[in-house]
């Protein structure tokens, strides 16, 4: 049987003459096999209306989720997949000129309004008043008619006089004009987006390029714009990435891509990275400082506790603290400078089931085990392991 809505491949659109069949074998199952579908006669039109409406539901359906993604975004949803990257889309323009030459007696008046034009029928008003002085010629500000690329010329193509005037003889623009813009479709824009790599060289777009980092599971930026060292040891000018997971070229080429040139990436691990021209970059950022959270669990059950309830505690924890789990696994867990709730576990645990009370001991590895929260650090991150969580049942 085939499936309809979002599949593996994508999003497959239930057809108008899918829908119509579908709902007339459904009749003759409901109402018997001698049911007239006939779209010719009364009971089959109703159904072929209700078709009708289903398909375009469908295609509706399509086109929602056609918008997620650059390739088949389209009109507004493109314009919001282009922010991500501060793209805008290029509205259309008139195009100008302040090189317009109006040749002529001198001591006439070239007023607001004055048309000259092209031998394709483009035409230019001037947008305010002049006097051809007495070397029998002025420059005058015009602005197409017409807005978009069809206003842009060559060195001399304007030179029709559309309002004739007593005492002007002949126009010319003596440069070329070129800021005429028309409407950028579709296809401009999604094209433009492709070739615009990273986004702004901004703390946020350069956390967003570094998550984007297959195995990241966490990071901070933290800038220094001073002069002078910071707190942190950062040198004046530069920024530095702390950063949880990922091999680290694949985080060194994303910082390379994202950050502003000129600007220092420091930290505790350098990287050799290579720009699109093969130029070598010291690319710098610091690993953040892993802590490991020891966990016991002391569990008094009932008649519903379930046979693999403690793989399923230990399961639970390790998602929300965040570790590597016995088959591979790896779970994100906390992010970088959040603390260990105690809490937070309980609710973890209690889904599993068959529980009659539940009491949670934290401890940083090698510490010892107490009924307090654990701080993480402001460059630290909490993980943990099934080796080191213990679950004592009663």
């Amino acid at each position: 049987m085939a499936e309809y809505g979002v599949v593996q491949e994508g999003f497959r659109r239930k057809r108008y003459q899918e829908i119509l069949s579908d709902m007339q074998s459904r009749a003759r199952a409901n109402f018997g096999g001698t049911i007239n579908t006939d779209t010719n006669k009364p009971f089959g039109k109703f159904l072929d209306i209700h078709a009708w409406e289903l398909a375009m539901l469908w295609e509706t359906a399509e086109h929602v989720y056609n918008c997620i993604a650059i390739d088949t975004a389209s009109n507004a949803a493109l314009d919001r997949i282009a922010k991500y990257k501060n793209i805008k889309r290029k509205m259309e323009t008139f195009a100008t000129s302040d090189s317009i030459k109006v040749s002529g007696t001198a001591s006439t008046i070239i007023p607001s309004g004055f048309i000259v034009g092209k031998g394709d029928g483009t035409t230019y008003s001037t947008t305010s008043s002049a006097v051809i002085p007495l070397e029998g010629y002025a420059l005058v500000f015009v602005e197409c008619n017409y807005p978009g690329s069809r206003g842009n010329a060559e060195i001399g193509d304007v030179n029709a006089i559309i309002t004739p005037i007593t005492g002007i003889d002949s126009v010319t623009n003596i440069r070329a004009i070129v800021n005429g813009q028309d409407f950028e479709i579709d296809s401009v824009l999604r094209q433009r987006y492709k070739e615009t790599v990273g986004g702004l060289s901004t703390v946020d777009s350069l956390r967003a390029a570094v998550m984007e980092v297959e195995g990241v599971v966490s990071t901070i930026v933290i800038e220094n714009p001073s002069m002078a060292i910071d707190e942190y040891g950062n040198p004046p000018k530069s920024f530095q990435v702390f950063v949880h997971g990922g091999e680290d070229e694949d985080i060194a080429q994303a910082i390379l891509a994202s950050k502003a040139a000129g600007v220092q990436a420091y930290g505790t691990t350098i990287i050799e990275a290579i720009d699109m021209n093969g130029y070598s970059h010291e690319i710098g950022f610091t690993r953040a400082n892993v802590i490991m959270i020891q966990v016991k669990v002391t569990i008094t059950r009932d008649q519903f506790w379930p046979y693999d309830g403690v793989e399923q505690i230990k399961k639970n924890i390790l998602e929300y603290i965040g570790g590597v789990g016995p088959d591979g696994t790896q779970y994100a867990g906390l992010k970088v400078n959040q603390s260990v709730v105690r809490n937070y576990i309980n609710s973890a645990i209690w889904p599993v089931g068959g529980l009659v009370d539940v009491n949670v001991e934290l401890a940083k590895e090698g510490e010892v085990l107490s009924d307090q929260n654990i701080i993480i650090g402001e460059f630290e991150i909490a993980r943990t392991s099934f080796d080191i969580i213990e679950v004592v049942l009663q």
